[in-house]
């Protein structure tokens, strides 16, 4: 006989030892539970372990013998009977069966017989095993061979199949997410011989799709899943030279969506318990709802075929064996997660080895799963659902392991454990850890990790102008896993056109609306692996039109997100990152609608306080409406706050909501970007500094959140600012500030002046601040001008003007920006038309503006560009013709006015004064409007540059400071740009200080104008455009001319009448005073003027005269005429002075005296000193 296998040959058996048997432990077994037929007086049962019997062989401690041969004597003193051979086997390495055949040695089989198997001796072919005996169960069979042409069987020999629970196959889990790899390894739970194998795995019938892992012969395998659902695996497990007849181990792996709504990860168990005894099971320790803040319902089990089920009231199922069962046992129970509506649910199955008591000792690990979000912890106990069916004490082999890329693994010898996964690290882990009992002892169990990746999809908002593109970024208040791609925008059903963002892979998008409203998108984002049915998140881009009359844009309200632990409530500022639409608008309390996972209420403030439901985590909504109540009817506005509702001890956060503020162009904006952001776990949080310029201007926020921006001169348009906000634990978020800069096309009045039939150009444009793109229109004239004649105005505001007419023209300009409906707001252009031949007319009085601050007096230099245009003329004192509609209005002694607006005012207001010339009589005088910009106290640095005038003749240089009627609202130094400029109109010299001289070039007569830029001292660096308007008018060009009615002069006629005539020989009248003078410094004459003279005789006849019209002075030997004001010389006219020469009788006979008229060089204007003198001589004869 061979030791391994029972030996079946012709020996006849002594002794019939087998008759029955009764229940055997598992693994060992005591051979005095067989029972014999009859043992022969006087003798003895005896059990040896090898033939031929000998006390060397004996066995000793039959109660707890291994599988194998043995074989069965009767002992009569010192004789022994022949041997009765009993073979123990094991079931096969996880199976409740084995191969009989395999436990029988044929070698010596006597030809022409059949190996057969029996249940019950003595054999017959009534009692043929009718199973398969290569899979035979538990039990007690008897191996014969038969001989067909005898018709007999040998003897049988018995085999008794034990339990082989030194060798299990366990079921096996796995849990990762679609399209995510995932590894593992079967054979970590098992108890197999060395040189098992496992072979390809059999899908089972109700898996998602045909999928199945890539299986190892060491167990380890990968399994790649595209479908969600639940897939269960049959994995062939087979021993050393074993292909056929394999047992099959259950490996079920749970594929997740991350970004879905999720059934629960319902996993198998395993457990032991002794026949008549019973096993508490935590189903649920390996179990986990599929949706963040999910809560299971109790499990519902079925009932499993040899025994019994009930549950307790923390869900853990209670099994009891039927009476006397052992072996394996399974049933299957329910759990669903009743947070979902209707709920979620999935079964799995509990494996229960019942072996026969008193239970060897051994302990049992089952497997354990958990799963987190992405950057949270993980930890728990991994002998939770454990057991030592003996009751010994369990300990663990303690570990500290770090995974590159993966995370920290840390476990103690008590079970406890944690993990912490590196920074957005996402997908499936495993940790294979071992449980020993006091007795040595030991099970090695497997704890899953299953790392869901966050998507945190925070709804998104942007404001920018009709027509206008604004860019932006949805990822920058986004939590997401490396690989996230954003898609193309879905837009709402309600939106105002079809409009779409052009969005990029990264979240970056661009769009350019075209009808003003509300917009709303949903963007899907896609993690990676993820290409249909991705979580979407909102997009709301709200378009104003920044030209829409005053009182008709509603409010611009943007949607809030918050956060809160479960349990508690927290206030929400929700209007903090709203805006009235209007200039001045107000708003009333919002109007809240219910959450559907909690309540809310409104404070004074117009904050709304949020209280999730009790036990609710996840994530909850609510719209709430508020109004704008300074216009009838109110103008409103919906929008949507998303409150995540976490778990009590979740993982510290911080949230940070995107900020909105709406200013004009060339303001500044203030805020707190941390007035709307929130730590729930009450840390103190802080803003990463910022001091950064960009072309858009100058951000500057400190730790605190205070911020101001400052745009650069003329920005406008929407500007994104994102900033980071972290508390005092490290964590940090992102969010953005978004400015929205209204265009303002700030118009400030223009003037020119010219002669009547002298072309005058110009430009509108050069003292705006234009929104780019503006366009200039056609000229509408007031009603009150001299003629209807108009200027040529081209779009970008340049103009040329030939009037005929003298006299004050006044022209209101529609200026439009880009996509500014009709009408438009004008500009006012005042034109100046003088008549260079008439000898009296009123002054010229040009419009100024101004700027200064809503909390500041502003001093206006307003007679600074007028001109009072008479011969020698001087201004009066201004005064105030139509005050100021939103301020007071004071003169000073030395013309300038004092500005003060009303509290609280900004804005234009405007006011009228009238000037007078009061050298000619009447008094000529003219008006003008001045433009006052009240800026608000958060206006950006600005200046404020006057057009200025001045007139000149010939090629006399005008001189001046354009400086003297600009201004700075802050007080700054101003400084202008020099210019050293040569023109066909003549040279202009302008230094920094604004002196400047301006010389004509010969024979240049008409307008010429010259643009400079002023700036000041501030930070950042304002300026300013003004114009200096010049008119050069002819020069006049005076010659005297002296004739007498005699020149001789005798003893009898000593006297004798003379005229001086002055002459206008130019065709244009004088430019001030016109002087001229007559010695009489040689003896022997005398003058005789009449002040009043009105006519002379000469040569008989009358002579009118204007003496008159002259200041006459006389001033040592010298004459000194001087034209009285109100008196002109006319183009190409004169004016007569009548007076007598005396020579007295004593003078000498035959004297000459000269008798000269000089005329003052540049009186008058006169710059040809050529022609100035006139002389006669007269003689005494």
């Amino acid at each position: 006989m061979k030791n391994s296998k029972i030996y079946l040959g012709v020996i006849g058996w002594v002794c019939l030892l087998i008759l029955g048997m009764s229940s055997v432990k598992a693994q060992t077994f005591n051979l005095n539970t067989i029972e014999p037929d009859i043992i022969p007086a006087g003798s003895i049962l005896e059990w040896h372990s090898a033939v031929p019997v000998s006390t060397g062989n004996l066995i000793t401690n039959d109660t707890a013998v291994n599988p194998g041969i043995y074989y069965a004597v009767y002992k009569k003193g010192t004789c022994y009977s022949a041997p009765s051979p009993f073979k123990i086997v094991k079931t096969d390495c996880g199976s409740n069966f084995t191969n009989l055949y395999k436990s029988v040695d044929t070698t010596d089989k006597p030809a022409g017989t059949i190996l057969t198997f029996h249940t019950i001796k003595p054999v017959d072919v009534s009692n043929l095993y009718s199973g398969n005996a290569h899979v035979a169960p538990v039990g007690t069979y008897y191996a014969a061979f038969y001989d067909p042409v005898k018709g007999c069987f040998t003897l049988a020999s018995p085999i008794r199949v034990i339990p082989n629970i030194a060798c299990s196959t366990n079921p096996d889990f796995n849990v990762t997410h679609i399209n995510v790899p995932v590894n593992g390894n079967v054979h970590t739970n098992d108890n197999v011989p060395a040189g098992t194998t496992y072979g390809t795995p059999v899908a089972g019938g109700s898996n998602p799709n045909t999928s199945v892992p890539v299986m190892n012969p060491d167990g380890t395998y990968t399994f790649t899943p595209t479908q969600t659902g639940v897939y269960t695996f049959y994995v062939p497990v087979c021993s050393a030279d074993t292909t056929i007849g394999c047992v099959n181990e259950t490996l079920t792996i749970t594929v997740t969506n991350p970004y879905g709504s999720n059934p629960p990860i319902v996993n198998p168990d395993i457990s032991v318990v002794d026949s008549g005894s019973i096993v508490t099971i935590p189903v649920l320790d390996n179990d986990q709802p599929g949706n963040p803040g999910g809560h299971f319902g109790p499990p519902v089990p079925s009932d499993p075929p040899n025994g019994t089920v009930t549950t307790t009231p923390g869900g853990d199922i209670v099994y009891t064996p039927d009476p006397g069962f052992t072996g394996v046992d399974s049933f299957t129970y329910t759990v669903c997660d009743t947070t979902a509506n209707p709920d979620l649910c999935r079964s799995s199955t509990v494996t229960v080895n019942v072996n026969p008591g008193p239970s060897p000792n051994i302990i049992l690990a089952s497997d354990d799963f958990v799963k987190i979000s992405m950057n949270t912890m993980a930890a728990g106990n991994v002998t939770s659902n454990d057991m030592d069916p003996n009751g010994d004490p369990m300990k663990v082999t303690a570990q500290n392991i770090y995974t590159a890329s993966v995370g920290t693994f840390v476990l103690d010898t008590s079970g406890n454990y944690s993990f912490t996964p590196d920074e957005d690290f996402f997908g499936s882990v495993n940790f294979p850890y071992t449980v020993c009992d006091t007795a040595g002892h030991c099970a090695t169990a497997t704890l899953y990790i299953l790392v869901d990746p966050v998507n945190t999809l925070n709804p998104d908002f942007n404001i920018t102008h009709l027509n206008t593109p604004v860019n932006g970024d949805v990822s920058t208040n986004d939590n997401s896993v490396s690989g996230t791609l954003y898609g193309t925008p879905i837009a709402g059903t309600g939106n105002s056109s079809t409009d779409v963002p052009q969005m990029q892979t990264n979240g970056t998008y661009t769009f350019t609306p075209t009808n003003t409203g509300v917009y709303v998108f949903n963007v899907p984002v896609c993690p990676p692996g993820m290409t249909i049915d991705c979580p979407t998140e909102t997009l709301t881009i709200t378009v104003t039109n920044p030209y829409t009359p005053g009182g008709s844009n509603p409010p611009v309200v943007n949607p809030d997100i918050s956060v809160v632990d479960s349990g508690s409530t927290v206030t929400i500022p929700v209007l903090d990152n709203d805006q009235p639409g209007n200039p001045g608008g107000s708003f009333g309390p919002p109007t809240v609608t219910d959450p559907p996972h909690g309540t809310v209420t409104t404070t004074p403030g117009g904050e709304i306080i949020y209280t999730p439901d009790p036990g609710f985590t996840g994530v909850d909504t609510f719209t709430y409406t508020v109004c704008d109540t300074t216009v009838v009817p109110s103008l409103c506005g919906t929008t949507t706050v998303t409150v995540n509702v976490n778990t009590p001890g979740a993982a510290n956060t911080i949230l940070a909501n995107d900020d909105y503020v709406n200013i004009k162009m060339n303001t500044t904006a203030n805020g707190n970007v941390m007035s709307n952001d929130i730590d729930p776990d009450g840390d103190p949080i802080m803003v990463t500094t910022q001091n950064t310029t960009t072309a858009a201007g100058t951000f500057v926020v400190d730790a605190t959140g205070n911020y101001t921006f400052t745009p650069a001169a003329g920005t406008h348009g929407p500007v994104q600012i994102p900033y980071t906000v972290c508390d005092t634990a490290g964590n940090c978020t992102t969010a953005t500030l978004h400015v929205l800069i209204d265009p303002v096309n700030t118009l400030e009045p223009d003037f020119n002046v010219t002669n009547i039939n002298t072309p005058v150009s110009g430009n509108l444009s050069t003292n705006d601040e234009l929104v780019s793109g503006s366009t200039f229109g056609t000229p509408v004239a007031n009603t009150g001008n001299p003629t209807a004649d108009l200027p040529t105005l081209n779009s970008n505001g340049s103009y040329s003007f030939t009037p005929d007419t003298a006299g004050v023209y006044t022209f209101y300009v529609p200026v439009c920006a880009p996509g500014q409906p009709a009408p438009c707001p004008t500009e006012t252009l005042t034109i100046t038309v003088l008549n260079p031949f008439t000898p009296v007319f009123p002054p010229v009085v040009n419009p100024d503006n101004a700027t200064g601050r809503s909390d500041s007096t502003i001093t206006i230099n307003i007679t600074g560009n007028d001109d009072p245009t008479s011969p020698g003329g001087s201004f009066g004192t201004p005064g105030i013709t139509t005050p100021p509609s939103n301020g007071t209005v004071v003169v000073n002694t030395n013309g300038t006015v004092d500005y003060t607006p009303t509290p609280g005012f900004t804005g234009v207001d405007s006011f009228t004064y009238t000037i007078c010339d009061t050298v000619p009589t009447p008094d000529q005088c003219g008006s003008a409007t001045v433009t006052v910009n009240v800026l608000p106290p958060n206006a950006i640095n600005s200046v404020a540059a006057n057009d200025d005038y001045a007139n000149t003749y010939g090629t006399v240089p005008a001189t001046g400071n354009v400086l003297l009627n600009d201004n700075d609202p802050e007080g700054g130094t101003l400084t202008v740009t020099s210019q050293n400029v040569t023109t066909p109109q003549g040279t202009l010299t302008l230094s920094d200080n604004g002196q400047y001289t301006f010389t004509p070039a010969a024979g240049f007569t008409g307008t010429t104008s010259f643009t400079y830029t002023v700036c000041d001292n501030g930070t950042p660096q304002a300026c300013d455009q003004a114009t200096l308007h010049i008119l050069v008018d002819k020069a006049p060009d005076y010659t005297p001319l002296v004739f007498g009615s005699s020149t001789l002069f005798s003893n009898n006629d000593t006297i004798r009448n003379f005229i001086v005539a002055i002459y206008n020989v130019n065709n244009t009248i004088n430019k001030g005073p016109v002087k001229f003078r007559m010695s009489q410094s040689l003896p022997n004459k005398e003058f005789i003027i009449d002040p009043a003279m009105a006519s002379i005789n000469y040569n008989g006849n009358a002579i009118a005269v204007s003496n008159a019209d002259w200041n006459i002075v006389l001033n040592g030997s010298f004459y000194e005429f001087t034209l009285k004001p109100n008196a002109i010389i006319t183009p190409n006219g004169s004016k007569y002075i009548g007076f007598t020469v005396k020579v007295p009788d004593t003078a000498p006979y035959n004297q000459v005296q000269p008798v000269t008229a000089n005329i003052i060089y540049q009186s008058g204007g006169d710059n040809n000193y050529s022609n100035n003198n006139y002389s006669i001589t007269i003689t005494r004869n």
